[in-house]
């Protein structure tokens, strides 16, 4: 008997040691295209923008690196290891496009925070590459904007597009679902572009490091998410 509760004992205590040292989440990252050309230099271009979107959560302990092809990326266990892990598989691509009414040919767009769902026309009036700051700001009623600063070339192009859809509906689409829809009431030719945010700060913070960067030069997936003892660590 004094024997059967000792190996029971062992057995908790070696049960509560093993989670106790799995205290870190790693997460493997792969390409979706398998062309293995150049495939290190295109997942370090990749790696650089995940690590500019886990400093954003201020986290001095996250390891990352490439090891097999794959970009694995290891955090200590936090309250945010799901925003963390969503952060960086979005793609990050960045759209401002007409709304069509009725049944008008385009592309039909979900949204991130509603069910609905929208249809997007023509050519973008907003890309990335139009985009030179981004920001959030406060009005006196407490409620926010997602501001872009739009370079000087964009900005010309999208007063000369707003002025064309002044009454119409603009929809600002973040890796691939739509975001916030605004009526235009008048040109905007000023280089700035705000959107209300009827969502939460934490998600507005997200989508300032997804798009600050950029997006990904091409796509990704995440393989899978592990626990972990300690993060490995990659050599010079």
């Amino acid at each position: 008997m004094r024997k059967l509760f000792l190996l029971f004992l062992v057995l908790i205590l070696s049960q509560n040691i093993l989670y106790a040292d799995f205290d870190h989440t790693e997460m493997i990252f792969s390409l979706k295209n398998n062309n293995v050309e150049n495939i290190n230099e295109r997942l370090n271009k990749i790696l650089a923008i995940m690590r500019y979107r886990i400093a954003s959560f201020r986290l001095d302990k996250a390891v990352s690196g490439i090891r097999n092809n794959k970009i694995y990326v290891n955090i200590p266990e936090n309250q945010y290891e799901k925003r963390i892990e969503k952060l960086l598989s979005e793609q990050g691509d960045v759209f401002v496009y007409e709304v069509g009414k009725g049944k008008s040919a385009g592309q039909r767009i979900s949204g991130r925070f509603s069910p609905k769902v929208v249809t997007i026309t023509g050519k973008p009036l907003i890309s990335n590459g139009s985009i030179k700051d981004l920001k959030i700001a406060e009005l006196n009623d407490k409620s926010y904007l997602l501001v872009f600063i739009l370079n000087p070339i964009a900005s010309h192009s999208f007063g000369i597009a707003t002025e064309k859809v002044i009454g119409k509906d603009i929809a600002l689409i973040v890796s691939g679902k739509w975001i916030n829809i605004s009526r235009v009431t008048e040109k905007i030719d000023s280089g700035q572009v705000a959107f209300p945010m009827n969502y939460p700060m934490e998600e507005a913070m997200s989508m300032l490091a997804v798009i600050s960067l950029g997006s990904y030069p091409e796509a990704i997936e995440l393989e899978s998410v592990l626990k972990t003892e300690a993060p490995y660590i990659f050599g010079n």
